[in-house]
């Protein structure tokens, strides 16, 4: 009998430490699912398509759709003359002949590549970000 006195007490405090234990865990999950980057992100939307503007002077960022993760900046730049593949190497060796900014769900990269649009030589660059703007 005396050993169910100290059991019992022993019991009890074990399932208050398992109690605290378990909500520590669920704070810290709620955390970890409730990060910034689940947050919503603010980003420049605009093309140089339907805004001539947003190449000079895009306007303020909006907020992105839900489950957005990165904002992106695509230019296309029309190869130099000299070499086509300098424009991978600077952004200022081409003439830039179309620029987007928007968000996006995933991050594929960030790179430069030259293909073919319209029958012409054109250079693609990508650019992801996880900040606001």
């Amino acid at each position: 009998l005396h050993l169910k006195r100290v059991f019992i007490p022993v019991t009890k405090n074990l399932k208050k430490m398992h109690f605290w234990l378990n909500l520590r865990c669920l704070v810290f999950v709620y955390a970890v699912i409730n990060t910034p980057e689940c947050l919503s992100l603010s980003c420049v939307q605009c093309s140089s398509v339907e805004t001539p503007t947003c190449m000079v002077s895009p306007p303020s960022p909006s907020t992105c759709p839900n489950k957005s993760q990165y904002c992106l900046i695509l230019k296309e730049y029309m190869p130099s003359k000299q070499d086509d593949a300098d424009a991978n190497l600077d952004d200022t060796a081409g003439i830039l002949i179309f620029l987007a900014r928007t968000c996006v769900k995933e991050y594929a990269g960030d790179s430069c590549s030259t293909g073919v649009k319209e029958g012409s030589a054109v250079t693609v660059c990508n650019h992801h970000c996880r900040t606001d703007g």
